[in-house]
């Protein structure tokens, strides 16, 4: 039979441009291979689809034509990824938190989204207890009357399909908006160069609040694979190795820390998982981080050095074999299909080969902006003059461009740091600090480690 994935229908120009029509043809294709799993729970496409659906429906029952965010409140749940698939089916847009986010945190995004509604699961009703500023639905007792039939919702390319929130400057947190367009060219340009298909089974380490699971669910689920969840803070690093044995794990994306520490549980004399692919980013990647994937790894599998952020990704890979010779520091690659790279200097000129300066990011596949700021947004997206259909985004990341085409990543241009892949404004946590009574003055910074983390 015919392969489907999200590479085969776009090279064949298949008008299918958003994901729930993406998602539908898969499972039209794949309905009964596994799609989610975890510890507690294991569904198949068709049921998948099914339970996003009467999801879907309830929510468009409930929200009419109104056009705000959704609020998705789960931790790592399947009900997680129904729940992001009925959003996006109902035409709607979604914001993911995290359960273990700080209650002011949940405050300050639910106030600043302006949503009417949060889906969430019962495990989360003592957290949603609290909340009174949206309405509360428990996913598990809800839609249940409702049909199995895909919404037949307008939607385009350019909808806004999710808005993810980072650590803003000012203190409070900011949210991200990214289009269905988006999501379709970040799972093909993954797909491409991971050469992922129907037959992968992926790790799902991150959270689903987490920017880097966008890429993690979509690249599964557009492609027909299956989606394993392990929660670390919970089964811890330890058992990783097992889990992704037992599991038959193929494919995992790495926040550069926890591959460094899940390496320090591998032996040389024990089984190592089956994985045919390593992606890792997030972070610095060390040249150590090669050696410990040339040390642990089958033969046949690959490293790929991504760099990315919320506004975009990825922007640059680097992609390692055990042969490649690699160098320290370690550059994260050469720019990947849709993305130009410049580096600029303070007066906004275009620099050359080996000279640092801020990385400017040409794409037509940049976020849309930030939401609700409008100013923000005007500062950090600008319009190219030279082409209408793409835009420049200032990184606020320092690099500078090597003799063979690889970038170099130098770190920060501001204060914001990257703690265990997590992009942390050192302002917002001060911010918090100082808002205590006792606290009369706070400065925060994220020193470095003997291992090199921050």
């Amino acid at each position: 039979m015919k392969k489907v994935s999200i590479d085969h229908v776009r090279n064949n120009n298949e008008s299918i441009n958003t994901v729930p029509k993406l998602f539908e043809r898969i499972v039209e294709r794949y309905g009964n291979s596994v799609a989610v799993e975890n510890e507690n729970d294991r569904i198949c496409y068709t049921e998948l689809n099914t339970r996003a659906n009467r999801l879907s429906h309830y929510i468009l029952a409930e929200t009419g034509n109104i056009s705000e965010p959704i609020i998705l409140l789960f931790g790592y749940e399947t009900w997680a990824i129904i729940a992001t698939l009925a959003v996006l089916k109902a035409g709607r847009c979604y914001i993911p938190l995290d359960p273990s986010f700080p209650s002011q945190r949940i405050h300050d995004i639910l106030q600043d989204s302006g949503a009417k509604l949060l889906l969430t699961s019962r495990t989360n009703s003592t957290l949603t207890s609290e909340i009174t500023s949206v309405r509360i639905a428990e996913v598990e007792s809800v839609g249940m009357d409702k049909p199995e039939e895909n919404p037949d919702c307008p939607i385009s390319p350019d909808n806004l399909a999710y808005i993810i929130y980072t650590s803003g400057s000012t203190g409070k947190p900011k949210g991200v908006m990214h289009s269905h367009s988006y999501i379709l060219w970040l799972t093909q340009t993954y797909t491409r160069s991971g050469q992922i298909t129907h037959l992968d089974r992926f790790a799902l380490l991150y959270s689903p609040a987490f920017a880097g699971a966008v890429r993690d669910i979509f690249c599964t689920l557009l492609n027909g694979a299956a989606l394993c969840l392990f929660e670390i803070k919970k089964l811890g690093l330890f058992s990783l190795r097992s889990w992704m044995i037992e599991q038959r794990i193929t494919v995992a994306f790495f926040v550069a820390t926890v591959f460094r520490h899940f390496c320090r549980f591998l032996s040389e004399t024990e089984p190592t998982p089956p994985l045919r692919l390593i992606e890792i980013g997030s972070e610095v990647v060390h040249s150590t981080d090669v050696n410990c994937y040339k040390r642990h790894f089958p033969n046949d599998c690959r490293f790929i050095v991504n760099l990315g952020g919320t506004e975009i990704s990825p922007i640059t890979q680097y992609i390692i074999n055990k042969t490649t010779v690699i160098s320290n520091p370690l550059p994260v690659g050469t720019p990947v299909n849709g993305v130009d790279i410049m580096i600029l200097d303070e007066d906004g000129h275009r620099l050359g080969v080996n000279q640092p300066g801020e990385i400017v990011v040409r794409s037509r596949y940049l976020a849309l902006g930030y939401w609700k700021q409008p100013e923000m947004t005007q500062a950090r997206f600008v319009a190219d003059s030279s082409d209408p259909t793409q835009r420049l985004y200032y990184t606020g990341d320092m690099g500078e461009l090597l003799s063979d085409g690889n970038l170099l990543h130098l770190g920060r241009k501001d204060l914001q740091v990257k703690v265990r892949g997590y992009r942390i404004e050192t302002g917002e946590v001060e911010g918090a600090l100082s808002a205590l009574e006792t606290i009369r003055e706070a400065i925060v910074t994220a020193p470095t480690d003997v291992n090199g983390d921050r």
